[in-house]
């Protein structure tokens, strides 16, 4: 039997930026909830691996925007990754336009860049993991 999706639309989508209290490095996202106290921090992966370091009790969020739509919270992401410098190695952002890293595999710089940072220990600290990737052309 063949699954479907049903995908509910949320309320609220929000940009938003997650500020560690101890090393102050910071982290821009987009969320889409129906409750804007819903404690979510983030799910990127240095954000992810922070928390889990520093504990959720050391992280803020601010909502910095409000979207009508989740791919204008996703798009706003952009500018402000860049008015707060959160990209790493200043904060837990991997990319200056926001989202997951695999938004990076259809652009050779980026992912060359991404790379390049993911195994370099001075920026990813508490990440150790080697990814290889095969540009097809």
């Amino acid at each position: 039997m063949k699954k479907t999706r049903v995908h509910k639309y949320k309320k609220y989508n929000i940009v938003y930026i997650t500020t560690n209290l101890i090393n102050r490095k910071q982290y821009v996202g987009d969320h889409s909830t129906d409750n804007l106290n819903d404690k979510y921090l983030g799910s990127g992966k240095l954000i992810g691996k922070a928390i889990k370091k520093y504990g959720k009790e050391n992280f803020t969020r601010e909502i910095l925007e409000e979207c009508r739509t989740k791919s204008a919270a996703f798009q706003l992401q952009e500018k402000y990754i860049k008015k707060f410098n959160t990209q790493v190695p200043n904060g837990y952002n991997l990319n200056k336009s926001g989202g997951s890293y695999p938004s990076i595999f259809g652009d050779e710089d980026r992912l060359k860049e991404y790379l390049e940072n993911i195994n370099n220990s001075r920026y990813f600290p508490d990440f150790n993991r080697t990814y290889s990737y095969t540009l097809n052309r």
